[in-house]
């Protein structure tokens, strides 16, 4: 899959335990900063400027929906950034 000009891939790994889906660009990663933003985004909670530039509406639904699952996400940012969430495959 193509976005922005690059690359991004998609993994799904699934066990007997649950499952692990990770989203994975080759873009410019973020900073340390932005990565903390991203862990503790809710929907609602954007501003205006952080909403132009991404990182804002999207990651807050995920962060929401895996809570609310009990699941868990994971931001990385490594020569590119990268969101993974995983949890059990129980009650689907």
């Amino acid at each position: 899959m193509v976005h922005g000009g690059g690359q991004v891939g998609v993994a799904l790994d699934v066990t007997a335990d649950g499952f692990e889906l990770s989203v994975q660009d080759d873009g410019a990663g973020a900073t340390p900063g932005t990565l903390e933003r991203l862990r503790t985004a809710r929907p609602g909670r954007q501003d205006a400027a952080r909403s132009r530039r991404g990182g804002g509406l999207g990651s807050g639904i995920v962060n929401a929906i895996a809570h609310r699952v009990g699941w868990r996400v994971r931001w990385d940012s490594d020569g590119g950034m990268r969101v993974t969430v995983s949890g059990p495959l129980s009650g689907w």
